[in-house]
């Protein structure tokens, strides 16, 4: 493959969603507000990460922007938060719990008739590229903040700035050099590892600091050469939780996109982190190594590890144990003990259990 063949190779480092997002042609799917059609939500990410947005536009009637259920005016109580179809170039996106937490508006006349334009502050939980296409991706990024210790990745990521900024991975991806390319801006670094997994390649990759908030780390999980049930939803769950497990501080997924022909990008979705506690743990490397020599023996022993971590996973209940650990991370000193003994004490049981173990309670 000739590396001028993939135009859009490698464009999306980062989320697929680039902010900040404007779309128009509000449509409700579940009709909570009654917004005009004809108004702009403009979508970012605030400092903890999580996604706000502006919404503006004109109305003839203030209480369009006012929340019903059931077409009844709700004013107290838990609200369910909006669903919303918009349009950004000729692109369809899908705003999910849209809810609006404070209007600004300002009348005046036009042709003696009262109109009001407003400004409002909204959050919301996830915004979608829809995929009308129905194409299967070939490939599947997962996009997570974390922290990462001072590890060595074993795999070589080259970037070269021409007419159209691409990257490779060297030994994964096969692209014609050209001296001429390099000529005009080349750079490398090494930056990320694979795990194998069922003849399945799974790229795991440390981010550019300046897609990031400060103070915080990235990682990229990229699904190679996916068949139609690989990999489902639980599975890149395990992946997740082994990388927090080995990085020392749990992988906060913000979204996630598919591709096909390579980077061609086919539908996309950002969610808001689970914990607003975003923080750097200025961990130490869990495995100390001492000079680059040493970076292939970093990820032959990390797939070791993987491949005990998805054996291990349901028989001693894995997953409930780090859970409550990283839930116990985030609490208070002291209130958050009985969190992280009882995260112990669902290994201890589990592990236990497996083995056909007794227990020797005195």
């Amino acid at each position: 493959m000739k590396k001028i063949d993939n135009k859009k190779f490698q464009s999306y480092d980062w989320e697929g969603n680039e902010f900040p997002l404007k779309v128009t042609e509000l449509f409700s799917l579940t009709n909570h507000y009654k917004i005009p059609s004809n108004s702009t939500i403009e979508i970012f990410r605030d400092y903890d990460y999580r996604l706000k947005g502006i919404l503006k536009g004109v109305t003839k009637n203030p209480k369009e922007l006012e929340y019903y259920e059931d077409d009844e005016l709700k004013k107290v109580g838990f609200i369910k938060g909006e669903t919303i179809e918009a349009k950004s170039n000729g692109n369809i996106y899908r705003i999910k719990g849209f809810d609006i937490s404070f209007i600004n508006q300002i009348p005046f006349k036009k042709d003696d008739v009262l109109y009001f334009e407003f400004r409002c502050e909204v959050y919301l939980e996830g915004i979608e590229l829809v995929n009308n296409r129905n194409i299967l991706p070939d490939k599947i990024c997962d996009y997570s903040l974390c922290s990462i210790p001072d590890i060595l990745f074993s795999g070589l990521t080259k970037r070269i700035n021409f007419s159209e900024h691409y990257k490779y991975r060297t030994s994964l991806d096969h692209y014609e050099e050209n001296i001429e390319y390099f000529g005009n801006g080349y750079s490398s670094s090494w930056d990320y590892f694979v795990l194998n997994y069922q003849n399945q390649i799974i790229c795991i990759q440390a981010v550019n600091k300046k897609y990031l908030p400060d103070n915080m780390d990235g990682i990229l999980v990229e699904y190679r050469n996916i068949s139609n049930d690989f990999p489902d939803q639980y599975f890149r769950k395990i992946v997740q939780e082994f990388l927090s497990f080995i990085f020392g501080s749990h992988l906060q997924n913000i979204g996630s996109s598919s591709f096909i022909n390579g980077y061609e990008l086919i539908a996309t979705e950002s969610i808001n982190p689970w914990s607003r506690k975003l923080y750097k743990n200025r961990n130490m490397n869990p495995i100390p190594l001492s000079n680059g020599k040493d970076r292939n023996f970093l990820e032959k022993i990390l797939n070791e590890l993987f491949s005990n971590f998805v054996n291990q996973y349901n028989k001693i209940s894995l997953s409930d144990c780090l859970w409550k650990l990283w839930i116990g991370q985030s609490s208070p000193l002291g209130t958050n003990l009985p969190t992280l003994s009882s995260g112990l004490e669902s290994l201890i049981d589990s592990f236990v259990k497996v083995h056909g173990l007794q227990k020797n309670i005195q």
